[in-house]
């Protein structure tokens, strides 16, 4: 009988405490104060503002309903009271409803420590739910505030594109967006066996990065939000810029689920250092924003208020199709030209006799020594030690050398078709010495033997065989020299887009201008006058 009663007791014993036992497990309180956003920050703290992070889990079965309640030393007062807290005279309260399973609550709370004197304070929180009770006490170390410098939070500057470790990107210009291609991406996904294309998928991933330089004289910790958005001259918001979901719930619509007419929004932390430098994200839907020029502005907000503000103009470069326009041009201008030499073979060739056939040969050769082999053996060495400026070295030998062999054998053989072939035999011995094999070589020999030829025929060099009459005065040798010029610096310009098209290579508007004067206009005008003046001397020492 004494065992049972004993059994009895010890059951309505577990049965009682049991729940009250469980209950109190169940609930874990945590307050951080000081809270640091730096993970190296001490436990003192000197600033105006001060942060305390509390928060609650709940790792019971049942919903909880927790009352929070926290003590303050006189002269902390809170500087912003977030939504659900109550404030009396030395203290805070709030109420808050965990789920059952694993529920968690959190709060960040902002106390102005303005009239709160130097040393040790302490603050108590009690966290109650039932018959349940705790209080954490955390000791407060309160240094010597700096002075205001009441400049504010300002953002120094805005720097853009960057690559994935911060740096500036080199390949473009500062300030500078260029639009990714997806056209063809879809197709692309296809052919490589990646499956269908998502573009919504892919919105994911940022166009680029910037950075963003924060300065902070007073020292102080803030949370921000940072917005940036794409506006007009007239500073209207127009659509491109967007922010990608953040919700599971949108993964259907992937990088598009999120907002589109606020921007590019990002939360950070400035950890109190006076200069700090943010990286952000910069996500740009392609199919809503066109080229130009547009105001950047990146804004950051602490609690809904702008603080500081920064205003760029940037170059948003998206596809463009001239150079696809160009390319094809310059193709169509080498099929006419192929079709115009294969009609009229017969009679060019009857035309021309053996020993000039024999001399166009020997120019060939003369213009693939001359030009094809020190401009390929110097070139890599010249790209090297002048970067993109290289051409300034090596359209001596395509500009100046080769045009002033080919006015030279004008001058010699005034006749259509001799400019035809002397490209020709020179792009063979290219091909078997070299394997100068490729579009962009087919689309510039072509484009400038038909328009060589097109232009010395119009003008009348060729047309009636009289090139060598007054080979050598000044009215021949300027309207050889145009010619040329002409010829080269649409060939020129013609090469540069094809290379751009063909081989996704990016040329800026004041390269290929400079290249088309200098390399197409300059350097083929002087070797065409030269030419004439050579053309007259071989002449002299041969005749027909």
């Amino acid at each position: 009988m004494i065992r049972y009663a004993a059994a009895l007791v010890i059951g309505l014993v577990v049965l009682c405490h049991g729940p009250a036992q469980a209950h109190q497990d169940d609930i874990t309180p945590t307050v951080d104060i000081p809270y640091k956003f730096a993970a190296a920050a001490g436990d003192s703290h000197g600033g105006s503002l001060l942060k305390a992070l509390v928060s609650v889990e709940n790792t019971g079965p049942a919903e909880k309903a927790v009352h929070i309640a926290m003590a303050l030393p006189a002269g902390l007062a809170p500087a912003r009271l977030p939504a659900g807290w109550r404030a009396e005279t030395g203290f805070l309260s709030g109420d808050i409803r965990l789920p059952g399973g694993y529920g968690q609550w959190f709060d960040l709370l902002t106390f102005d420590t303005g009239r709160l004197a130097t040393g040790e304070h302490a603050v108590s929180v009690t966290f109650s739910s039932g018959d349940w009770r705790r209080t954490v006490t955390r000791k407060v170390a309160i240094g010597q505030k700096a002075a205001a410098s009441g400049q504010g939070l300002s953002i120094a500057r805005v720097v853009l594109p960057v690559d994935h470790a911060g740096n500036l990107d080199e390949r473009m210009s500062p300030d500078t967006l260029v639009l990714r291609d997806k056209a063809l991406d879809y197709y692309k996904s296809v052919l490589r066996g990646r499956g269908a294309y998502s573009e919504a998928a892919e919105a994911v991933h940022p166009l680029t990065s910037m950075n963003v330089e924060f300065v902070n004289p007073d020292g102080e910790e803030k949370l921000l939000t940072v917005v940036s958005r794409l506006c007009d001259r007239e500073g209207r918001p127009v659509a491109g810029m967007f922010t990608p979901a953040a919700s599971m719930d949108d993964r259907e619509m992937g990088g598009f689920a999120g907002s589109r007419e606020e921007g590019t929004t990002a939360f950070i932390a400035l950890s109190g250092e006076v200069k700090q430098t943010v990286r952000l994200p910069v996500y740009i839907d392609e199919n809503l924003l066109t080229g130009g020029r547009y105001v950047l502005r990146v804004e950051a907000r602490e609690a809904g208020r702008p603080v500081a503000v920064d205003e760029r103009e940037v170059t948003v470069i998206a596809r463009d199709g001239k150079a696809a326009a160009i390319t094809l041009a310059a193709a169509i201008v080498v099929l006419c030209g192929l079709a115009v030499a294969a009609r009229c073979r017969r009679r060019l060739f009857a035309s021309l006799k053996t020993r000039w056939l024999i001399t166009i040969t020997l120019f060939g050769a003369v213009c693939f020594a001359a030009v094809n082999v020190p401009a390929t053996l110097l070139g890599e060495v010249l790209h090297v030690l002048l970067g993109p400026l290289a051409f300034l070295a090596t359209g001596m030998f395509h500009g100046a050398v080769l045009y002033m062999l080919v006015a030279a054998l004008v001058v010699l053989i005034p006749r259509p078709g001799v400019v035809a072939l002397l490209f020709a035999v020179r792009m063979l011995l290219g091909l078997l010495a070299f394997g100068h094999a490729s579009p962009v070589a087919l689309l510039l020999c072509g484009s400038q033997a038909v328009l060589l030829e097109s232009f010395l025929y119009l003008t009348g060099i060729t047309a009636g065989g009289a090139g060598g009459e007054a080979a050598g005065s000044r009215r021949r040798c300027l309207q050889v020299a145009l010619v040329c010029s002409a010829a080269d610096g649409i060939s020129t310009y013609f090469n540069l887009h094809a290379l751009s098209f063909l081989y996704r290579v990016f040329y800026a508007d004041w390269y290929i201008y400079a290249a088309v004067a200098v390399n197409g206009v300059l350097y083929s005008g002087i070797g065409g006058f030269c030419g004439v003046v050579l053309g007259k001397k071989l002449r002299t020492v041969g005749s027909d």
